[in-house]
């Protein structure tokens, strides 16, 4: 504002004089003190605007929030945190304490926790000490029963011929030599003759001969007589020994015409007769099979992969299907030197008596082969172990009230609800053998939870 210049002094003048410095001093100050509280350069319009803006947001936020301040607003929720901290661990310690080993404050050794009574109860936590053993190292593989090769026999003609008499059926116990059955043959009787026939020139040609040495000694015959009648002898002898021979080929060693008995080669029971009076048999078919049925073998054929566990001397347990409530006891006499290309089986023999004729050769069963395992290693239930944390644990108890530990683990083998425990827990020590897998869960929330339990 530009200040109008004093024209005549008047009293009315000088007032208006007066009165016009004084409005042009408080502009000037107001403008100097917009400029002070504004931007470089910027207008006294821009910085109404300005003022108005944050007179808006000042009130927003009181609407929101009201007139509390920042600090009470903090300290408010401050106490709600306070107010739930207190709730939530009032509600976990009726689980448990959250204490880790000794420690009792949860940064402890995460292995170990310590349960309220409420807790222990509900859990049925139950302990004893560890069992000392070994279990058995048992291979089970399928089996059969066969005669022993040298206790069967099977009975069969070297010539062929025609079945005249039976002497022997299924069933009937025989001794060795006795005879099963009589043959005529053609061949057999054409085969004898021979013989007798050879002997009697053999006979001829040694009366000859020794006639031609007295006649040679008195000096009647001469020396060349001498030597053809040995000659004659000779040649005899080497053709009664070729029918012989040929006779022998029969299976018999004597006896006259075409008549022959074929007999058993072993003590024992006649199991097989393919013959009748009136058939005509080949050489070689078999028309009885003899057999001693004690003792029998039992094959097993043992897998591929537990080739390794087997050896001569362990000890053998037979079942046969149709007798599972017997066993039998034996020991392996052989092993196998070689698998079998196409089953990767490895067989084993097990040798055993059988008197009473119960084994029979082709029955079916199994065979369970037991090694005999040095040193004792302790042994617990197989729920007792539990895995946490990647490994194979079991809870022992600690000196402090209510607490448990696992104990990492390292398991050997399993039978009959039983597993080993190689290392980590000794003979006689006391374990949990019941509730494992309520510790083990328990010390998993508490774990993922920072260690406190919920």
């Amino acid at each position: 504002m530009i200040c109008p210049a004093p024209r005549r002094p008047s009293i009315w003048l000088l007032t208006g004089v007066l009165l016009s410095i004084g409005a042009c001093t408080s502009t000037s100050s107001e403008e100097a003190t917009a400029s002070e509280g504004s931007p470089s350069g910027s207008k006294p319009g821009e910085h109404k605007k300005h003022s108005e803006h944050e007179g808006e947001e000042h009130a927003e936020h009181k609407e929101k929030h009201g007139d509390k301040t920042q600090h009470e607003r903090h300290d408010e929720q401050a106490g709600k945190h306070d107010k739930h901290g207190d709730e939530g661990h009032d509600k976990h310690g009726d689980e448990g304490s959250g204490e880790h080993g000794d420690h009792g404050g949860g940064h402890g050794d995460n292995r170990a926790i310590q349960l309220t009574e409420k807790a222990l109860e509900r859990y049925g936590i139950q302990t004893e000490k560890a069992e000392r053993g070994r279990l058995e190292d048992r291979v089970s593989a399928p089996a059969k029963v066969q005669f022993v090769p040298s206790q069967k026999a099977h009975v069969s003609p070297l010539v062929a011929g025609r079945i005249s008499e039976l002497n022997a059926t299924v069933g009937d116990r025989v001794e060795r030599g006795d005879q099963l059955a009589v043959l005529r043959s053609v061949e057999l009787g054409e085969a004898r003759a021979a013989v007798d026939e050879a002997q009697a020139q053999f006979d001829i040609a040694e009366t000859n001969f020794e006639r031609v040495e007295r006649l040679r000694d008195k000096g009647i015959v001469s020396e060349q007589k001498l030597l053809k009648a040995k000659q004659t002898r000779a040649e005899a002898r080497a053709r009664l020994k070729s029918a012989r021979s040929t006779l022998e080929t029969f299976g018999v060693g004597g006896g006259q015409g075409p008549f022959y008995g074929l007999q058993s080669e072993l003590e024992g029971r006649v199991i097989k007769q393919r013959a009748s009076e009136g058939e005509t048999k080949k050489p070689g078919e078999s028309l009885f099979v003899v057999a001693d049925r004690s003792p029998v073998w039992v094959i097993g054929t043992v897998f591929e992969r537990d080739i390794n566990k087997v050896e001569p001397g362990m000890k053998a347990t037979v079942t046969m299907q149709s007798h599972p409530s017997r066993e039998w006891q034996g020991t392996v006499d052989w092993v196998a030197d070689q698998v079998d290309d196409k089953t990767r089986n490895l067989e084993v023999r097990v040798e055993l008596p059988n008197e009473d004729g119960s084994l029979k050769p082709g029955m079916f069963g199994t065979v369970h082969l037991e090694a005999q395992r040095q040193g004792e290693m302790a042994l617990v239930p197989v729920g007792a172990v539990q895995k946490a944390h990647g490994q194979q644990m079991v809870f022992v108890p600690t000196d402090a009230p209510r607490t448990f530990r696992g104990v990492p683990v390292e398991t050997g083998d399993e039978s009959k609800g039983l597993v080993e425990i190689r290392s980590g827990l000794e003979p006689g020590d006391m374990y949990v053998t019941k509730g494992a897998f309520d510790l083990r869960a328990t010390m998993t929330a508490a774990s993922r939870s920072g260690g406190h339990h919920h």
